[in-house]
């Protein structure tokens, strides 16, 4: 449940300090769906 949380800070860290910021955000934007829906997934198989 952290790597969504800290894929969001590295997202606005590397934002800061990258010149490419759409490339960044999309990336972070797409890991951070894959968490989601890993997340989604490990619940769903646990009931």
């Amino acid at each position: 449940m952290k790597r969504p949380a800290a894929t969001a800070v590295a997202v606005a860290v590397a934002v800061d300090a990258n010149p490419s910021a759409a490339y960044v955000y999309r990336l972070g934007v797409l890991g951070f769906n894959l968490g989601l829906w890993t997340l989604i997934v490990v619940i769903v198989r646990a009931l």
